[in-house]
């Protein structure tokens, strides 16, 4: 019975062009209304298919509650939506693929900065320019950070969805993530050697950087537990079959 509510709430939900985490509110949010329906309409008498087909006939038509969500969005999740196609994996798309197009974004953005910097220093008189070789080790550096990290994450992501184990029992995710914090400390000390010559300016420390990288590894394993538990919300919803009709039953074919 209970399905047969998430199948109608999927089918609003399902194609709003919104994030994840949105669409799970709107899931659980509606589902609990439909079930306060449902509970009402009980109340009123009948069998349980009569009380589940006046509970769905007071929740509307689903193409108008999907206009109604999708208008409803702020404008920054809207936007969000966009940045995350950017910034995210695409369906289809491989780890390896999406780590250079993430560090290829992590280059644009990185020179941009850094292209910024030393405008200004040019400008208000620096007592010491960047040399043009600092500038870009500094970005390379940050590239291949962005690189590594992205790939470690992505495969990681592959390994969390359900039915898997849970993050914290799996070996090949520990190691990764050991990789990724070993990546930020020998990145941070290549930046700090780049920084010490092209920069007038002290920069972190050995034992800053390696703070930073056991900092990355609790970072990177508490993120895909929380990712972990949301696509496993996200999969109760996932594999609920679309095609079956009000009645609860699937569509015949036709002879």
């Amino acid at each position: 019975m209970q399905d047969r509510l998430k199948i109608a709430v999927e089918r609003i939900v399902r194609p709003v062009d919104a994030p994840a985490t949105t669409k799970l509110r709107m899931r659980e949010e509606l589902f609990a209304h439909l079930l306060a329906v449902q509970a009402e309409e009980a109340s009123r008498g009948g069998s349980d298919e009569e009380v589940m087909k006046r509970s769905l006939e007071r929740l509307g038509g689903s193409d108008v509650l999907t206009s109604e969500l999708q208008a409803s969005l702020p404008w920054h999740e809207r936007h969000e939506r966009r940045m995350n196609r950017w910034f995210g994996k695409r369906d289809g798309e491989t780890p390896v693929a999406f780590a250079v197009r993430y560090a290829a974004s992590v280059f644009v953005l990185a020179g941009v900065s850094i292209a910024l910097a030393l405008l200004g220093r040019a400008l208000f008189g620096a007592s010491r320019p960047m040399a043009h070789g600092a500038a870009f080790g500094m970005v390379a550096m940050f590239v291949i950070d962005a690189f590594v990290l992205a790939l470690l994450g992505t495969w990681c992501g592959e390994r969390v969805d359900p039915p898997a184990r849970p993050v914290w029992r799996q070996l090949p995710i520990w190691l990764a993530a050991l990789a990724g914090g070993a990546c930020v400390t020998i990145v941070g000390l290549g930046l700090m050697v780049i920084a010490s010559r092209g920069l007038d300016i002290p920069g972190p420390s050995r034992l800053q950087w390696a703070v930073l990288g056991m900092v990355t590894i609790a970072g990177f394993l508490t993120v895909l537990t929380c990712y972990q538990l949301e696509r496993r919300k996200l999969a109760e919803w996932d594999r609920l079959d679309l095609t079956v009709d009000e009645a609860g039953e699937a569509p015949r074919e036709l002879a």
